[in-house]
């Protein structure tokens, strides 16, 4: 058994950026359900796919990407219970997930600029299904998706 770390240590840009995609994409969810009219991280998801086939430039994805944190911080920024938020703050509950979900898909569609995102754009995965969840169990399940999902990418399964 690999650990991730190691598997994306071996994996070309395209690979990584491909999992961080599905990463995102899988807990996409959560932004959706709250702001059903909000597709800058959907947008986002499917300028990094459209990067991986050599579709746009990574100009292109890393503005992608500037707009789905866009939407995070807009999250943040929505009144969800009338209270305040502290502007670095991601909330709680469903909010907070929206907003992980939201970076998440940043963090997935700028690997097309810097591999190293890819790892973020998972652990931004796992911080939304923690906050929508809230469960040691769905992290769990959700970090062995993850896994599988690089193991099928890289053919290491």
């Amino acid at each position: 058994m690999y650990p991730i770390e190691q598997i994306l240590n071996e994996a070309d840009q395209k690979t990584k950026a491909k999992w961080a995609l599905d990463c995102a994409e899988h807990v996409l969810f959560y932004f959706n359900n709250e702001f059903p009219d909000d597709s800058r991280p959907s947008n986002a998801i499917a300028a990094g796919r459209s990067w991986l086939n050599d579709e746009i430039k990574v100009l292109d994805a890393r503005n992608a990407s500037v707009a789905a944190h866009n939407a995070a911080r807009d999250v943040v920024e929505t009144d969800f219970s009338s209270k305040t938020l502290d502007p670095l703050s991601e909330g709680e509950g469903l909010q907070a997930a929206a907003c992980a979900a939201a970076r998440s898909a940043g963090q997935a569609v700028a690997v097309a600029h810097a591999a190293g995102h890819a790892q973020h754009a998972a652990d931004y995965a796992i911080k939304a299904v923690s906050y929508g969840e809230g469960t040691d169990e769905a992290v769990r399940k959700e970090r062995e998706w993850q896994y599988n999902r690089l193991l099928e990418i890289t053919g290491k399964s």
